[in-house]
């Protein structure tokens, strides 16, 4: 996993493509929801742009009136604790390990109607957990070395991609599932000839009463700063609270 440039979106697509307007995002639709930011990870590659996904939290809940609470320590998983927050975000949290309290508590999150995002490296979790990786939808497998590829929105009516581009290039990690939960509803698709083939990359579910929402996009650290994955990130946030 090399570090590289930004991420970005094909010059060509920005210019005759522009970001497309949807309807105008309601402030309200956030305002006054509370997000869980869980940043921990266990024993395998940690990635650097944590810090940098959480300050984007941050930065969002500040733009868009809701609150976000970070935190690596995964005592937050009670009960108690996770009954104030809407939303989990697992923020490129990977390769963490739930004791069974921890896990108790979180399915009882999902199962009492709670939401859940993951970003990027979420789906390194769950390889001791199958319940976890049914939840998310998958966990990673492989990918090739960091490169250039198309990714390809397969859903334009669903918000979080409705505002992207139809196709658009990125420098990031192409990631490759196992263990797929055939329920989930694949928004877009990544291919390229390195990785030889065609994968699901942002998806979302309706799981055991609770919704779930992934992208697979952001392995640069320069991603979180940029407003195209942002506002991807706040469109599925919205979706996940409406």
């Amino acid at each position: 996993m090399r570090k590289s440039s930004l991420f970005i979106f094909c010059l060509l697509s920005v210019i005759i493509l522009p970001l497309k307007t949807a309807a105008k995002t309601s402030q309200n639709e956030l305002k006054g929801k509370a997000v869980l930011v869980f940043c921990g990870y266990g024993d395998g590659y940690v990635h650097d742009n944590i810090k940098a996904t959480a300050e984007m939290f941050l930065d969002l809940a500040q733009k868009y009136s809701f609150t976000a609470d970070t935190t690596s320590d995964a005592d937050v998983f009670n009960i108690d604790s996770l009954q104030k927050y809407d939303v989990i975000v697992y923020a490129n949290a990977s390769y963490v390990d739930l004791n069974p309290n921890q896990r108790k508590a979180f399915q009882n999150f999902i199962r009492s109607g709670g939401a859940f995002m993951g970003v990027h490296a979420a789906t390194c979790s769950g390889n001791k957990w199958d319940w976890f990786t049914s939840m998310i939808g998958g966990n990673f497998e492989k990918h090739p070395p960091l490169h250039k590829f198309m990714v390809k929105v397969v859903d334009n009516n669903h918000p979080s991609v409705k505002i992207l581009p139809k196709e658009f290039e990125v420098n990031d990690e192409l990631y490759m599932f196992n263990h797929w939960n055939d329920s989930v509803k694949v928004l877009a698709v990544s291919e390229s000839e390195e990785a030889e083939g065609e994968y699901p990359s942002i998806w979302c579910n309706e799981f055991e009463g609770g919704k779930v929402w992934y992208t697979a996009l952001g392995h640069l650290k320069e991603d979180y700063s940029s407003p195209f994955y942002r506002r991807h990130i706040v469109e599925g946030l919205r979706w996940l609270v409406n």
